[in-house]
């Protein structure tokens, strides 16, 4: 995306979100390939695509939850912080004890901003050129495209227009 109402295809871009509700912490970023800083497993494929240039999600989970554990380590999370996953061999691959499989009847707000960032890019690719009369931009619309544009956006909850929607949905 380059703002809320232009975007155009691009190559394989991975993307991370942490939310730390109790330290009112937001956070999304843009990872492209293996980083060693990582130590990720040797057998693992370490690369945002598989063999068959499908997007490798497995690989992606496991770098949204060591993110999520440098952010909770940054910000000084003490003993007894859980990073949840929606995806178990996640779990497994970190070698973390405190990385937990979330239920899929939890809200899981990191997925929440990735899934609004990847439906708002695509409707505004797949929209561009064709819609003449496009909806004013919102606040909403434009923190996606904040979001989506940032390698790397650290934020407070409290400001975001996503994260309001999403608690008062929830509530």
């Amino acid at each position: 995306m380059f703002d809320a109402v232009t975007a155009r295809a691009s190559g394989f871009v991975g993307r991370t979100a942490v939310v730390i509700p109790d330290l009112d912490y937001g956070a999304v970023g843009a990872f492209y390939d293996s980083d060693p800083n990582f130590g990720l497993a040797p057998r693992f494929i370490d690369s945002l695509t598989l063999p068959n240039r499908h997007e490798n999600s497995f690989y992606a989970e496991i770098m949204a939850v060591r993110h999520a554990d440098e952010a909770c380590k940054r910000n000084g999370l003490r003993d007894g912080f859980v990073i949840y996953t929606d995806n178990g061999g996640a779990v497994k691959e970190t070698h973390l004890p405190y990385v937990k499989l979330i239920t899929p009847e939890r809200l899981h707000f990191a997925d929440e901003y990735l899934y609004k960032m990847r439906s708002r890019g695509g409707y505004v690719r797949r929209s561009t050129g064709k819609v003449k009369f496009r909806r004013p931009v919102t606040p909403i619309n434009e923190e996606i495209a904040r979001l989506m544009t940032a390698e790397q956006i650290e934020f407070k909850l409290s400001e975001s227009p996503l994260f309001q929607k999403f608690t008062s949905e929830d509530g």
